[in-house]
């Protein structure tokens, strides 16, 4: 069954919601216990992305190959999720 969003069991970005809900709450969690919660938010934000992509390459099927727009799109995705973590563990470092 291809993960196509719909024939599959769950739509399509299904992997990606889960894996930032996943890492982002983890990160509040650390970010608390560390006592900055910025820090905690932004480290969350990067696991949660790469655990999203796990996710959502989990659950495709091994005869659907990935076509270029969304390889494109998971890197765009990953280099934005990288950038925001950057910028909120700069900003929570000089604030």
């Amino acid at each position: 069954m291809a993960a196509s969003g719909d024939d599959a069991a769950f739509p399509a970005g299904t992997g990606y919601a889960t894996g930032l809900a996943i890492g982002v709450g983890t990160g509040v969690a650390l970010g608390t216990a560390l006592g900055n919660l910025a820090l905690g938010i932004a480290i969350g934000a990067g696991i949660g992305l790469a655990l999203g992509v796990a996710f959502e390459q989990q659950s495709r099927s091994g005869n659907e190959p990935v076509t270029p727009r969304q390889r494109r799109l998971l890197v765009l995705a990953v280099v934005v999720g990288l950038l925001v973590a950057a910028g909120l563990a700069l900003v929570s470092l000089l604030g």
